[in-house]
């Protein structure tokens, strides 16, 4: 009978819980991205930063104390034990903009976004991303334990786009291969190799998403030049595509 909402109040964001009657019963100091499947941890980001370097992602009104450090060390991921309340760093930018850094990254502002827990809620994945020229950006698909720990990166291709968690190891995301093209792609978490997927019937970025049981995916396409978008299923793992 709960639902999570935020809401800015005092010029911060806040996570809310609400009754479906419409009774709040709870407030958390930070906003809710992403839940856990049990109900019992919630991951949050600065919203704030996301809204200046995502705009229409973040929330626009906010102060980002941050937002003149490139990668600050107190800015991140946060985990929230949505029974206590308590929240804590699990995940920095600094921490983020040190692993592996390229030339692209120096001096540039960093930030995270698109966090999500796999079906059981033993990892999470998101985005790592880093400013490039005055409107694009870098990008790495990160993963790690939902406690931050076991953090490596899952996709380092220079284009990664929409994901969805297939099971508890594996990623299936639009993303550029190694050996060039964009692709949906199976990833394996644990050693980062990935094989392309839909071949010939996905062949282009879309919203993809799974069904509970894993026996189908959702996805849609960008508008075409009519401003018309095709909605499809797709049957797990054969592949059989119903528009």
């Amino acid at each position: 009978r709960l639902l999570v909402h935020n809401d800015r109040r005092d010029g911060v964001a806040v996570g809310v819980v609400r009754d479906i009657d419409g009774r709040e019963t709870r407030v958390y100091d930070r906003p809710i991205y992403a839940i856990s499947p049990d109900g019992s941890r919630a991951w949050s980001l600065n919203f704030a930063r996301l809204a200046t370097y995502r705009p229409g992602y973040g929330y626009a009104g906010l102060i980002d104390p941050g937002a003149e450090c490139p990668h600050p060390a107190d800015d991140g991921i946060f985990a929230i034990d949505l029974a206590s309340g308590q929240s804590r760093l699990i995940v920095s930018l600094e921490q983020l903009a040190a692993l592996e850094p390229t030339p692209a990254m120096q001096g540039q502002a960093h930030w995270i976004n698109h966090i999500q827990p796999n079906p059981a809620g033993s990892r999470i994945a998101f985005f790592h991303l880093w400013r490039e020229g005055e409107r694009g950006w870098g990008v790495r698909l990160y993963v790690s334990r939902g406690d931050g720990t076991e953090l490596r990166c899952a996709l380092d291709t220079g284009r990664i786009s929409h994901y969805d968690w297939l099971d508890e190891d594996h990623i299936v995301v639009w993303a550029r291969r190694r050996e060039g093209g964009e692709r949906f792609l199976i990833v394996d978490v644990r050693d980062g190799s990935s094989r392309t997927f839909g071949e010939g019937i996905l062949t282009e970025d879309g919203h993809n998403s799974f069904s509970p049981d894993r026996r189908w995916m959702l996805n849609d396409t960008y508008p075409d030049g009519h401003d018309m978008r095709t909605l499809m299923l797709v049957q797990w793992p054969q592949g059989r595509r119903i528009d």
